[in-house]
């Protein structure tokens, strides 16, 4: 019987727990059908508040555009222009203010009627607008209307100043008639009934007269430039801008309403994101890493390593001499070999190739042409430094051009002249223009370096070197420095390597690790400077690197790459 019972209520618990579980499991599915079906019906209601609140954005940036070119026009108005736009912008307010509105809300933005919701918030937004520039257009206003009572204020006390001096110059002629009638008859002026004696009676009663007109006259200046110097202009409004947090509360219903229907849609995506969480951690830790442990192989092992290696001695033999416009040879007293804009001297037996960008002007007697390439012998080089499409001036007679950076407004323009015999190795980028002879256009070499650590590092792997006779005209960002080599004793000079331009043929080229590891670790400061050893010699470099010379593979991603690869064919 025991067991019977036993049996019996183990058999009825078990029907009860499964029982509850369907209970459950139902529960559980109606209640996920429910949110489903919720979720499924809010994305037709998600899309036309998103396609609202678009429409609405965009309608937003239209009127800030014309608002803000309005208000522009605005800024130097006359107080009846500023009078009619403040009235004409009250009148609109008034109007969009009668218009009807939505007075529930809250329903507008569940049923989410496309039409209706975004003239609802297009009338609310464009009265704030209107709002923000009545404000400003008030300020102005203020300033226009203080403007005016300065001017008249200081004209006014123009002309009390004048009435001052005329009335004084009287005052003064009179007591000079007084000393001239005391002078003239000394006696005679003093002795009543005489001539002398009434003419200086006179003299005084008009003196008299004078004095009060003359103390008259200062206290009236005296108030007006007190009353100037309590004047106090009102300060002017800054440029206009939409105050956007005003237009954000207007928006804040649509937007509220929008993220609570996206509630489940970013449920759904943080489960999804769960899974794969750690897997993503693991990746994101070894592409932390991955730099850190490159960039430290390149310090430690790399750089040390090319250092120790031997210099690139392109070509020994030739003359690094370098001259200014003035063909005078380049000290070191005067590096700065750069300004604004140059005058460049171009005679019957020169030419003067020059990128367009950098003419600023020229005789209208000089022949121009086109030159397609600065160098035929090198096309791909001319093509990838910008030197195609020049502008050819040649002169009958010599004729002054000057050259500056047209586009630019950090760039400034040097003019280095290359004797002959004389070589300077450069980048070709750097170059706006070349003033060489016309009988012997300038002469580029190229040189490869493949079996050097120094290029493979700094990847440049081939020089260009420029021969004279020639005059370069080469262009920096805030300036160019061009020193000489050896000066004052020095043993050598180490130069950032992004600010590089050039250096003589002539002199010991190699690279020296930079100073410490952790500003190139946070990419302040790059891995190598270059480094110039000998005499005879210059070196030419920007006064503020440019963004154009800070190739490398990972420095500016696509166009980092390109310049990278440029920087093999020492372009």
């Amino acid at each position: 019987m025991r067991q019977l019972l036993r049996t019996l209520l183990r058999w009825v618990g078990q029907r009860f727990v499964w029982f509850v579980l369907i209970v459950a499991v139902l529960m559980a599915g109606a209640y996920l059908k429910e949110e489903f079906d919720e979720f499924h019906a809010s994305q037709s209601g998600l899309a036309d508040l998103k396609g609202g609140q678009r429409e609405i954005e965009a309608h937003l940036s239209v009127m800030e555009r014309e608002v803000a070119a309005r208000a522009k026009q605005f800024e130097t108005a006359s107080l009846g222009r500023l009078d009619a736009r403040i009235a004409a912008i009250d009148q609109a307010i008034r109007e969009k203010t009668a218009q009807p509105s939505e007075a529930n809300l809250p329903l507008l933005l569940k049923l989410a009627t496309g039409s209706r919701l975004v003239n609802h918030f297009r009338r609310d937004i464009e009265i704030k607008v209107l709002r923000q520039e009545r404000d400003y257009l008030v300020g102005l206003r203020a300033v226009a209307a203080a403007l005016m009572e300065r001017d008249k204020g200081v004209a006014e006390l123009e002309r009390l100043r004048r009435a001052h001096v005329e009335v004084y110059e009287k005052l003064r002629g009179n007591e000079a008639s007084r000393e001239r009638v005391r002078g003239s008859h000394p006696v005679a002026a003093y002795i009543p009934r005489t001539g002398p004696h009434g003419l200086l009676k006179q003299l005084a009663d008009e003196h008299i007269g004078l004095s009060l007109q003359n103390q008259a006259a200062f206290e009236a200046y005296e108030r007006q430039r007190a009353a100037m110097a309590l004047f106090r202009m009102p300060a002017v409004p800054p440029a206009f801008a939409l105050k956007q947090e005003q237009l954000r509360e207007t928006l804040a219903p649509l937007e509220a309403r929008i993220k609570s229907l996206e509630k489940n849609t970013f449920a759904t995506l943080w489960e999804s994101a769960a899974k794969v969480v750690p897997a993503a951690l693991g990746i994101l830790l070894a592409l932390m890493l991955l730099p850190v442990a490159i960039k430290a192989l390149f310090y430690y092992v790399l750089a040390p390593l090319a250092a120790r290696k031997g210099p690139v001695h392109l070509l020994p033999n030739v003359s690094g001499v370098l001259m200014n416009a003035g063909g005078g040879a380049i000290s070191s007293d005067n590096a700065s070999a750069s300004a604004v804009s140059q005058t460049v001297s171009v005679d019957e037996s020169h030419e003067l190739l020059i990128d367009p960008a950098y003419l600023q002007s020229a005789s209208v007697a000089g022949a121009t042409q086109t030159q397609w390439l600065l160098d035929w012998s090198h096309p791909l080089t001319s093509l990838a430094s910008g030197m195609f499409a020049l502008t050819r001036i040649r002169a009958a007679a010599p004729e002054a051009v000057i050259v500056s950076a047209t586009a630019d407004p950090l760039a400034e323009v040097g003019v280095l002249a290359l004797p002959a015999g004389s070589a300077l190795v450069l980048q070709p980028r750097i170059l706006a223009g070349v003033l060489q002879p016309r009988d012997a256009p300038l002469r580029i070499t190229s040189h490869w370096r493949l079996g050097t650590l120094h290029g493979w590092l700094t990847l440049q792997l081939r020089y260009l070197v420029f021969h004279g006779p020639a005059t370069l005209i080469i262009k920096g960002c805030r300036g160019i420095r061009v020193e000489q080599a050896g000066a004052n004793g020095e043993g050598g000079r180490r130069i950032n390597q992004a600010a590089t331009m050039g250096f003589s043929a002539n002199l010991q080229y190699s690279t020296t690790r930079a100073a410490t590891f952790f500003p190139y670790l946070t990419g302040k400061q790059g891995l190598l400077d270059d480094s110039f050893a000998g005499a005879g010699g210059y070196y030419v470099y920007e006064e503020v690197p440019s963004a154009s010379g800070k190739a490398g593979v990972t420095g500016r991603r696509l166009e980092g790459f390109t310049d990278a690869v440029l920087k093999v064919f020492g372009i």
